[in-house]
C-alpha cells in the first residue's frame, strides 16, 4: 500500500475540508475510529490498496475533518458473498486516525460531540459500518485563537 493511491485527492497525506464557520471557541478533537469498509476488486490486494482512497474520499466532504491517510491500520479483506458473473466485494477492517475541529464549549462533551458528527456523516452510506465502540478520543485542543 503507498500514499500514490491517495495523493491525488489530498495534501500532504491527509484529506482536508473546510473548517465551517468562525467566531466563538473552536476545539480539535484527535483520535480514531474502526470502520469496516466495503470494496469491489479483483482480489484482496487490490482491495486493500483501494481502502485508502476510499476512506479518504468518505471524509472529505465532513466540514472540519481531518484524516491521517498514512495513520490508517488496515485489516486483513474478507470476501463477501457475490452472485456469480459480479465484481468480488471484499469487507476490509481498517483503523482511520484524525480529527475533527468543532465550535462550541468543552463542557465535556467533545468527545461525544466529534462521535456523533462522524456517525451523522457515514449514515446512510451502504459501503461503510463505523463501529462507534471502539472509538478513542485521544486529545482535545482549543484552535479558538490558532492559525493554521
Amino acid at each position: 500500500m503507498s500514499e500514490n493511491n491517495i495523493t491525488d485527492t489530498t495534501t500532504s497525506g491527509d484529506t482536508t475540508s473546510d473548517t465551517g464557520p468562525t467566531g466563538g471557541p473552536r476545539y480539535r478533537v484527535h483520535g480514531s475510529i474502526r470502520l469496516a469498509v466495503t470494496i469491489t476488486a479483483a482480489n484482496p490486494q487490490e482491495a486493500t490498496q483501494a481502502v485508502p482512497s476510499a476512506v479518504t474520499d468518505m471524509f472529505a466532504a465532513m466540514p472540519g475533518a481531518v484524516i491521517a491517510a498514512h495513520g490508517l491500520a488496515l485489516g486483513a479483506p474478507q470476501p463477501l458473498p457475490s452472485p456469480a458473473g459480479q465484481p468480488h466485494r471484499y469487507l476490509v477492517p481498517v483503523t482511520v486516525h484524525g480529527h475533527v475541529d468543532l465550535p462550541g464549549q468543552d463542557d465535556g462533551d467533545l468527545p461525544y460531540t466529534a462521535l456523533h458528527a462522524v456517525a451523522e456523516h457515514l449514515h446512510g452510506r451502504d459501503d461503510v459500518t463505523a463501529d462507534l465502540d471502539s472509538s478513542v478520543c485521544d486529545q482535545i485542543t482549543d484552535i479558538t485563537d490558532a492559525t493554521e
